[in-house]
């Protein structure tokens, strides 16, 4: 079904080749005319999209939304606790708006159409409802609290449509995630950096070599700066 909609109505001129387990296929000609931005396989729902996406400068990212792509030790403890709706909501609006700036064929609207197309949101709506209703004759208690769980999923579902691996997938290479070096930071590395920077009077991201975007050193400086207040807090209170 995807592959006729996308042979009919985002591509041209393609001859389709079909890989080895029979799931992956690249349409070739077609995508030259988007040859300034090259082809990804971005993954949906078990199988694998041809697409064209252009990777986005700082002023870009940033006008989707503030981010940092550094992970730290504490931002790896603070991941294990559960989300709240809305900082849910706010992940999955942010991963949306970098797809609708960076994806080129298909088009961001051309695959929120397709997907679209293929859901019955009345139905999904129906449900919730039921659902809620549903907690409203039910005691406080974990298996109340599982259907409220369900129905915040379904709720997020029908309004950001695109599966979040495949967002996950358009946002890495937008952000140039996977060529740059900033997975490499650690919270010693920013310490030292804007310690160099005070004394250097510079920006912290001067102090540490590696392969970073402009949006990565902007990520660098704020962090480091944050980390630096962090351990003089730290150290004055155990003086």
């Amino acid at each position: 079904m995807f592959r006729e909609w996308y042979t009919n109505r985002v591509l041209s001129k393609q001859e389709a080749f079909t890989l080895h387990d029979g799931r992956l296929y690249v349409a070739v000609d077609a995508l030259v005319d988007a040859a300034a931005y090259p082809i990804i396989m971005a993954p949906f729902y078990g199988g694998f999209i041809p697409c064209t996406v252009r990777e986005l400068t700082h002023a870009q990212l940033d006008n989707c939304g503030k981010f940092s792509l550094i992970e730290l030790m504490t931002d790896k403890l603070a991941s294990r606790k559960k989300p709240t709706k809305d900082q849910i909501y706010d992940y999955a609006k942010l991963q949306h708006a970098i797809c609708k700036k960076s994806m080129v064929t298909p088009s961001y609207e051309q695959m929120f159409e397709w997907a679209g197309s293929k859901i019955d949101i009345p139905a999904m709506e129906k449900e919730i409802d039921d659902l809620y209703q549903l907690t409203r004759e039910m005691k406080e208690g974990p298996e109340r609290d599982g259907i409220i769980d369900e129905i915040e999923e379904l709720q997020l579902a029908s309004k950001f449509i695109l599966p979040s691996e495949f967002t996950s997938y358009i946002v890495s290479y937008a952000a140039g995630v996977d060529k740059s070096d900033i997975k490499e930071i650690t919270d010693d590395m920013l310490a030292d950096a804007a310690i160099m920077a005070i004394n250097g009077h510079n920006d912290p991201s001067k102090h540490i070599s590696g392969n970073f975007t402009d949006h990565n050193r902007h990520d660098i400086d704020n962090r480091a700066w944050i980390e630096y207040a962090k351990r003089n807090k730290h150290n004055g209170k155990r003086r």
